[in-house]
């Protein structure tokens, strides 16, 4: 409101002492208070872009760019998201200090994609969708060299166009486009970066809005033992976080091959050394589920997948239901040998919270 915010400080020379020419064409509500947007200045005779974030104007036609002797040129609205901590991504053109005209993402001072300058790998781009969580990762949509388009979280990758195993799967189909072009992309996050929202047009020729989930569990702080291969066992999440999905799977990787496991389930963590004399430690419970009706070998990938039904999670007295904002610490139990000894051995451990 008021045609801007309070306080901030502006480069010297910039065109922000003039009327904003027109309303924000993108803008952010920052946790903990004030906003970032886009805006637009005349100054009677020509139109200027500016970025704003916590009152501060980050950039603007004609002043100096994100690079050494660069200098920003808006040939589309550019875009900017802000955290609370004031770290800012933003996206935009600058005409570089060779002359190249260049789409850019920036965290900070930070590059993320260059438009053909080798950084990002990034094709042709206007200005790219961003987005950043509270810890800083930057969120980014752009095109690569390649052809294909990517959404990423830093450097990782989230979302990927195109079939093959490097493409990101729908169900059965394939994403065709992100819709990485400044008219038509469009992503969100929320704060703590684990969950996406991107529309997205698919090899059916439907457009959707996909939920994607990143770093499902997070890792329990546990003591643990190598197992026959000469490492330890470790424990991942896919699928889904959310009660209404009920689409989670937790997989045990690093394990012997051809070795039987189940996966133990509590609502808290524990250290138990080396129970029932066991070669590794118990770090969940003390109160165990056991998915006994899921005894698996690892067979020759050394890999057990276990399907969790969050409305019958198995306990000691019965099987219980998951309410929004329950945790669930989960770690396999699986047979191994020492020496030509049987044995037993667990993984690591991992706790997802149920959204």
């Amino acid at each position: 409101p008021y045609s801007g915010l309070l306080g901030g400080t502006v480069p010297v020379g910039s065109m922000s002492g003039v009327p904003y020419y027109a309303p924000a064409a993108e803008c952010q509500a920052v946790l903990g208070g004030g906003g970032t947007h886009t805006a637009t200045f005349f100054d009677g005779t020509d139109i200027y872009f500016g970025l704003r974030s916590l009152g501060n104007l980050l950039a603007e036609d004609g002043q100096p760019g994100p690079a050494g002797g660069s200098t920003w040129n808006f040939g589309a609205a550019p875009r900017v998201r802000s955290n609370s901590s004031g770290m800012s991504v933003y996206s935009g053109r600058a005409t570089l200090s060779g002359g190249q005209d260049r789409g850019v993402v920036y965290l900070d001072g930070t590059p993320l994609a260059v438009e053909s300058g080798g950084i990002g790998g990034a094709g042709p781009f206007e200005a790219a969708g961003v987005g950043i969580s509270e810890d800083g990762t930057a969120f980014y949509s752009v095109p690569l060299n390649t052809g294909v388009e990517v959404l990423r979280a830093g450097f990782e990758e989230v979302l990927r166009t195109g079939g093959g195993p490097a493409g990101t799967m729908v169900g059965s189909a394939t994403i065709d486009s992100l819709f990485a072009d400044t008219g038509e992309q469009a992503f969100d996050n929320t704060p703590d970066g684990r969950t996406l929202v991107q529309r997205a047009r698919l090899s059916t020729g439907d457009v959707a809005i996909l939920l994607v989930e990143r770093g499902i569990g997070d890792a329990v702080t546990c003591t643990t033992e190598v197992n026959s291969t000469g490492v330890s066992g470790e424990i991942s999440a896919s699928g889904s976080r959310f009660l209404d999905l009920n689409d989670l799977t937790i997989r045990a990787s690093a394990l012997p091959t051809n070795s039987f496991g189940y996966l133990g389930i509590s609502s808290s963590a524990s250290f138990v050394s080396m129970p029932g004399g066991s070669s590794g430690n118990l770090c969940i419970g003390p109160t165990v589920g056991r998915y006994v009706d899921q005894v698996q070998s690892s067979g020759a990938a050394g890999v057990i997948e276990t399907s969790i039904d969050l409305t019958a999670v198995p306990q000691p007295t019965g099987f219980v239901g998951t309410a929004v904002g329950d945790t669930w610490y989960c770690q396999l139990w699986h047979r191994d040998s020492e020496g030509g000894v049987s044995t037993s051995n667990f993984t690591d451990a991992i706790s997802v919270t149920i959204q």
